[in-house]
């Protein structure tokens, strides 16, 4: 009785049957996310924060409906109240200074319909953090409109916003 041992797997597929060989040719052709199991998990995890800077975070950002210029953050809002709409525009200034300006000292706000302006005012800018500027309208609701339209202009900014009326 001959006996061969062979010590190479090599050596060993080669008088193997053909079943064996092609579970062997199975197992061996293994794709690259198979042999590294972490690395898919890496790569899952990196297109979920992609996800989440590219979609989800400025969309949340495009709600919060606020302006922000230099080292100022402007921030309207419009309310149905008995009959009237008001219209309250805050206006903070953030910790962190600016380091060029663009806005002068004064904030011209224009309230437009239809290409014209309705009303208008202008309020200073604050000085010191925590100190927040208000500036009021009131207007009656004869216009049967979803949204205000604001204008914002100070030195060489100007912006219009769009604020949604909350009925």
């Amino acid at each position: 009785m001959d006996l061969n041992y062979y010590s190479s797997r090599k050596e060993r597929l080669q008088s193997a049957s053909s079943g064996t060989k092609r579970a062997y040719e199975k197992r061996n052709s293994k794709s690259f996310f198979k042999r590294n199991p972490q690395l898919k998990v890496l790569i899952i995890d990196l297109l979920i924060i992609l996800l989440f800077a590219t979609i989800i975070i400025p969309f949340f950002i495009k709600i919060t409906k606020d302006v922000r210029v230099d080292n100022y953050k402007i921030t309207a809002k419009a309310i149905e109240f008995d009959e009237n709409i008001l219209i309250s525009v805050k206006i903070s200034q953030n910790i962190k200074p600016a380091k060029e300006t663009t806005v002068s000292s004064k904030l011209k706000v224009e309230i437009i319909h239809n290409n014209s302006i309705i009303k208008s005012d202008s309020i200073i800018f604050p000085k010191e953090f925590g100190d927040n500027k208000y500036l009021t309208f009131k207007l009656e609701n004869i216009l049967e409109v979803e949204y205000v339209q604001l204008k914002l202009t100070s030195g060489t900014f100007s912006k219009e916003i769009k604020t949604h009326i909350e009925r």
